[in-house]
C-alpha cells in the first residue's frame, strides 16, 4: 500500500472519530440543558393514577364515579397540610442559609415536619378506607395486593421504574 493512501485512510478514520465525539457531545451538551420530563420513580399524574385504580380495581360507572368524589375529597382535606409541609421545609432552608442557625429553631419545624407527616398519612389512611367501602369483596382482595406494593418503597420505586422505561420506549417509536 503506498505512503499517501495509507495517510489518507488514517486521516480519513481520524475525521470521522473527531466528528463522531463532536456529535456525541453535542448530544450530552442538549441533553443537560433541555430538562427532564420525568425522573425515574416519579409519581404518576393524579389523572394516571386514577385511571390505574379504576383499571386495577374494575371499577363500575358508578364506583368510579364514588372514587372520583373520595379522590376529589381528600385533595381538598390534605391540600393544607401538603402546602404547610411544603411552607416548614422552606422555613427550615432559611433557617439553614442564617449565619448562625437556631437549633431549636431548626429541631422545632422538624418535629412540626413529622406532626404534618402524621396528619397527612391519617388523612390517606381514611381515603383508602372509604375505597374500601366501595369495593365489593373481589375488589378488595385487588385492592389490598395494590396498597402492598404502593406502601412497599422498593417494589413502588422498581414498579414506577418500569413504567416510566415503557412510557420512555413509547416517546422515541
Amino acid at each position: 500500500m503506498n505512503f499517501l493512501t495509507r495517510n489518507k485512510i488514517i486521516i480519513g478514520i481520524a475525521l470521522l472519530l473527531i466528528a463522531l465525539n463532536l456529535a456525541l457531545l453535542g448530544t450530552i451538551g442538549i441533553r443537560s440543558i433541555k430538562p427532564r420530563e420525568k425522573g425515574p420513580a416519579e409519581e404518576p399524574s393524579p389523572r394516571k393514577a386514577h385511571e390505574m385504580v379504576t383499571k386495577q380495581l374494575n371499577l363500575t360507572p358508578e364506583q368510579q364515579e364514588q372514587f372520583g368524589q373520595l379522590r376529589k375529597e381528600h385533595f381538598e382535606n390534605t391540600r393544607q397540610v401538603r402546602h404547610e409541609i411544603q411552607s416548614t421545609h422552606k422555613a427550615i432552608a432559611e433557617e439553614l442559609g442564617e449565619e448562625e442557625p437556631n437549633e431549636m429553631k431548626l429541631d422545632s419545624l422538624t418535629q412540626r415536619i413529622g406532626q404534618l407527616h402524621i396528619l397527612q398519612q391519617q388523612g390517606t389512611i381514611e381515603h383508602f378506607m372509604k375505597l374500601r367501602e366501595v369495593c365489593s369483596p373481589d375488589q378488595r382482595v385487588h385492592l389490598k395486593k395494590m396498597l402492598r406494593r404502593m406502601m412497599n418503597p422498593a417494589l413502588h420505586e422498581r414498579r414506577m421504574e418500569r413504567a416510566n422505561k415503557q412510557r420512555n420506549r413509547g416517546k422515541s417509536e
